[in-house]
């Protein structure tokens, strides 16, 4: 079973969240997103502590890699809320060096 995260909309994700929660672990959560929070930046601390140690990260559980998801999700988020409060023209510039780049890597890699 999926929900699926709407802007704006947190009430009604964060109720299915309390109930899927239940069901799987039959606790009543009062505040999934508190303890959904504390998850992410537990794993947030485990993730670094490993690339520091070994310089890759080991994908333990079903749990762990559902974390790096929203971990991923956040980073997403707050990338789209830094490029709405850049200027257009940077924008403007950012997206032809990513075209160019892009082209680039086609070029280099048709060559091989």
């Amino acid at each position: 079973m999926e929900y699926s995260y709407k802007k704006g909309i947190k009430a009604p994700f964060w109720s299915k969240i309390q109930a899927l929660l239940q069901a799987e672990i039959d606790k009543d959560l009062k505040n999934p997103d508190t303890t959904i929070c504390q998850l992410v930046n537990e794993r947030r601390t485990v993730v670094t502590t490993q690339k520091k140690e070994s310089e890759t990260v080991q994908m333990d559980t079903e749990l762990d890699q559902n974390l790096d998801l929203m971990i991923e999700h956040e980073n997403e988020l707050l990338l789209e809320q830094e490029d709405a409060k850049k200027p257009k023209e940077i924008l403007q510039r950012e997206a032809v060096q990513a075209a160019i780049h892009g082209d680039n890597l086609l070029v280099s890699h048709s060559c091989k």
